[in-house]
């Protein structure tokens, strides 16, 4: 395999510092909410080539309730990291049981590879502070309150 001198902490390190430092562009939109999102072919090719790269691989578990990412060191397959998130399933978004099963999959494994390998958009991230800020000086404004915030 590849980078056996690193434990898997160190390599998914240095996948996230890589991760990090790249532009995903978000192709996902929901028209209803009107957003841009990352959707899985959006960052995912790049992950995985890092995740070969580095000697890591993936996997996923799933229940109605729960979905488990896996994350192994090739090298050591005895080395993992287990991340788990609820989910829910809705039966009837979707015209078959499956569909909506398959849909909370693609979103449980695309937010735990965002959430694990820190895949953000730092636009997103200026967004919500801006928006924190006004909701801030919006309480304020109505209280009369003296908050301060430093949001970095």
């Amino acid at each position: 395999m590849t980078n056996n001198t690193m434990n898997l902490y160190q390599k998914v390190a240095k996948i996230k510092g890589e991760m990090s430092s790249m532009k995903f562009s978000k192709t996902g939109r929901n028209s209803f909410t009107k957003f841009n999102y990352f959707q899985l072919d959006d960052f995912e090719p790049t992950l995985e080539k890092l995740c070969s790269q580095y000697g890591v691989v993936t996997y996923f578990m799933f229940a109605l309730d729960a979905a488990r990412m896996v994350v192994v060191d090739a090298d050591d397959p005895t080395q993992k990291i287990e991340v788990d998130s609820p989910v829910d399933v809705s039966f009837g978004k979707t015209s078959t049981k499956m569909q909506d099963i398959g849909a909370m999959q693609t979103y449980a494994r695309r937010y735990l590879f965002m959430s694990f390998f820190g895949i953000t958009s730092k636009s997103l991230l200026s967004d919500l502070r801006l928006k924190t800020l006004s909701l801030i000086n919006l309480y304020v404004k109505n209280d009369n309150m003296p908050i301060s915030a430093d949001l970095y």
